[in-house]
């Protein structure tokens, strides 16, 4: 039981309120306010108050890379070299 009892507070503990989660992503609560009405960023909702979980915001960032030019250019050189090859 005391697993179980460690296991909750070790996912509360990953847990952040909304000043918190703006403080990690260096954005304003009007831009997190936003973001979460829109639904583009995961959060949690139990009561009233807002909470966003770390690993979430980490993976929220990550997904939204924006690829450099020069990603850009390999990868459209590539999708030619395979469509001249069929």
């Amino acid at each position: 039981m005391k697993n179980k009892e460690n296991e909750s507070s070790f996912k509360v503990n990953d847990l952040l309120n909304l000043d918190e989660a703006c403080d990690y992503l260096n954005i304003t609560q009007s831009t997190m306010y936003k973001y979460t009405s829109s639904r583009k960023i995961p959060f949690y909702k139990p009561n009233k108050k807002i909470f966003f979980e770390k690993s979430d915001l980490d993976y929220w960032i990550r997904s939204n890379r924006v690829s450099s030019h020069k990603e850009l250019e390999e990868k459209a050189i590539s999708l030619t070299l395979q469509k001249r090859g069929k």
